[in-house]
């Protein structure tokens, strides 16, 4: 996975640190560049924790504990306070979980959030957690950072976000469920009120939350042509430039291992899936 040694890794994350210091590459990390001016009294804390957070590869023990434990002894001995010193070991000690979470977990799902954000605890940690995450990612080497795992990570960022500030639960989900059905059902005006209604009706509300607007109206039209051409399997590709994804979407009866079919496809393919996401 890792292109260079240890010590090189380190030393290009501080680099990539540096980078978004400066304002360089804002098109790579929008929210990183967006979030570091802002972190000044974080500063020192920030790069020694970059610098830092893999200290201990290659040892028995799990690095990040082990790093965690040398940053306590080493911080102090660099002049920093004590307070920035335990921000630091936390940084060491959770680098890789802000990755993890992102790219394993489901980022729909509520307890993903609500686990995160019991490690995070606070705003300040979650933008430096998310600032180290960037770099570490893209020190590893060319061609490993993406738009993609760019967009992992705003998502897991905003909506912990939103729950460490308290907005999260501002609205209950059975209200932005019917708030979203009908935006939906107001966003297809020009369909007849009996077709509205009853396409509006076959969504349930994990889609109606988790799938924006437009991208709703693009699966109602790519539906509704299905339908109207008596098509049993359909699909329909869309190309993320900024994400460098291609999206396929499939129209399929229901039957025992379709998603492993359609993946299988896909690998054979030559594809790289990086998410999948299922609608009944």
């Amino acid at each position: 996975y890792h292109h260079y040694t240890v010590d090189e890794h380190l030393i290009r994350c501080i680099g990539v640190l540096a980078e978004i210091e400066r304002g360089d590459g804002e098109k790579i990390h929008p929210l990183a560049h967006t979030l570091m001016p802002g972190l000044k009294k974080s500063r020192e804390a920030l790069y020694v924790a970059v610098l830092l957070h893999d200290i201990a590869k290659g040892r028995p023990e799990d690095h990040s504990e082990v790093g965690a434990r040398i940053a306590r002894r080493t911080c102090p001995h660099m002049g920093l306070s004590a307070a920035d010193t335990e921000t630091v070991a936390w940084l060491v000690e959770n680098h890789l979980v802000m990755s993890m979470t992102a790219q394993t977990r489901d980022l729909n799902d509520r307890k993903t959030i609500e686990d995160f954000a019991a490690i995070v605890q606070s705003v300040e940690r979650l933008k430096l957690l998310l600032i180290l995450t960037v770099c570490d990612i893209r020190g590893v080497g060319p061609g490993v950072w993406n738009g993609w795992k760019g967009q992992l990570l705003r998502t897991l960022y905003y909506e912990t976000e939103l729950l460490l500030t308290g907005g999260f639960s501002e609205v209950s989900r059975a209200e932005r469920t019917a708030a979203a059905r009908e935006r939906l059902a107001e966003a297809l005006a020009d369909w007849s009120e009996k077709a509205r209604k009853r396409y509006v009706g076959l969504h349930y509300e994990n889609y109606l939350l988790t799938v924006d607007l437009a991208d709703q109206l693009r699966h109602a039209e790519f539906i509704r042509e299905a339908d109207a051409a008596g098509k049993k399997l359909a699909t329909m590709i869309k190309t993320h430039q900024f994400e460098a994804v291609t999206e396929i979407t499939v129209l399929a009866q229901d039957h025992p291992r379709l998603l492993s079919v359609i993946a299988g496809a896909c690998v054979a393919a030559g594809g790289n899936i990086v998410d999948a996401q299922i609608f009944t």
